[in-house]
């Protein structure tokens, strides 16, 4: 098997709420749908919540987030939802609908229930935005009052790889991972029909890609390709594997 494998360091990343778990609601919104945060994360959508008060202070941030979310809907239609929320749960849906058509903000929800309460990811500011997802239902940011865009953007697309991320471990039958939960080696089994081009790829829970741990080609038939894992701490992971015609994605947990 011709393959080559390089060595990276995980970094260290600063991360606002990566290991929070969000609390679940089971409400109504405005429109008299019930929501269960839980149940919407389990089937693999990312849930943005911009919580308001509503004031003109509001606006920029709010709309911000509004307009980031909207940039998704051409390739993940519904699946990142933006929910307006009134700060303290006393402003009525009426007039928080009026707030925000006024600001040109439409939201796939909106809500005025004490049940999603902002004290949950932190203090209370304003505007409040947090972005939620995966089936472990993670935190990946939490903005106070200040929105940075890209910061915006790289949690929706960490919650996106994580979030209904397919465990094709089992139904693969041109991969396989053992032994899986690891510790310090695990091994990767690849079952090639031909001799093409093959790329790994390491991602933790946050979606964050730790770099490629092997890539080459190998050769006709089985191939075993063993790695070290010791320097990354327990945890959830998963490993992408990608030729020129497919893809398969096996979660790998790393028990010391």
């Amino acid at each position: 098997m011709k393959i080559r494998i390089l060595s990276f360091t995980l970094l260290l990343i600063a991360t606002f709420g990566h290991t929070q778990t969000a609390t679940n609601f089971n409400v109504k919104d405005c429109a008299g749908n019930m929501h269960d945060l839980y149940s919407e994360l389990d089937s693999g959508k990312v849930v943005v919540l911009c919580w308001v008060m509503p004031c003109g202070a509001c606006v920029p941030t709010s709309l911000t987030t509004f307009n980031v979310v909207q940039s998704y809907q051409a390739t993940n239609p519904k699946t990142v939802r933006f929910y307006l929320v009134d700060d303290l749960a006393n402003t009525s849906c009426a007039s928080l609908l009026s707030w925000a058509k006024g600001n040109h903000i439409t939201p796939l929800a909106a809500f005025s229930d004490s049940a999603i309460n902002m004290l949950d990811y932190g203090t209370q500011s304003m505007p409040k935005v947090a972005v939620l997802g995966g089936g472990d239902h993670h935190v990946f940011m939490v903005a106070d009052a200040v929105l940075e865009v890209a910061d915006l953007q790289n949690a929706i697309n960490a919650a996106l790889i994580t979030a209904g991320i397919p465990d094709d471990s089992k139904e693969s039958s041109w991969l396989k991972l053992f032994p899986n939960p690891a510790t310090d080696h695990s091994m990767m089994i690849i079952n090639s029909e031909r001799a093409i081009p093959v790329k790994a790829e390491l991602f933790n829970i946050q979606g964050l890609n730790l770099g490629t741990i092997c890539e080459g080609t190998p050769s006709h038939g089985k191939n075993h390709l063993s790695f070290d894992l010791s320097q990354f701490p327990p945890g959830v992971y998963f490993i992408r594997v990608s030729d020129t015609e497919k893809t398969s994605t096996i979660k790998l947990i790393i028990k010391h």
